[in-house]
């Protein structure tokens, strides 16, 4: 689908829906990594990232109904495509010492 942004507010709106795409897609992420984690703590710690990245796909909803527009109409492809990875790796790495290296790594793309 070709974009057609012919205006500033064509421009953020078409971003904010983009982050927003994002965002819901590394809620996804996060829970199949938290739930990977071997390590108490790194759940831990994507179980709070789950709760921030809440948070601002909230905030970048309310931005787009604040402007009128229905959240929801892009998806981003570059969260996708790390998406993607992550979930390999982590069908892949049988260590949990080394699974846990590339969560981190992954989590930080």
């Amino acid at each position: 689908m070709a974009m057609n942004i012919d205006s500033m507010r064509e421009l953020y709106v078409h971003t904010l829906q983009d982050l927003l795409s994002a965002e819901k897609q590394i809620l996804e992420g996060l829970k199949q990594m938290q739930e990977a984690a071997t390590s108490p703590d790194l759940r831990d710690a994507f179980a709070e990232h789950f709760e921030q990245t809440q948070v601002q796909a909230q905030q970048v909803e309310r931005l787009l109904t604040s402007l009128g527009e229905k959240p929801g109409s892009e998806k981003c492809k570059g969260i996708e495509g790390i998406i993607k990875e992550g979930a390999k790796m982590i069908e892949e790495i049988d260590d949990p010492e080394t699974l846990d290296a590339a969560l981190i790594t992954g989590a930080q793309k």
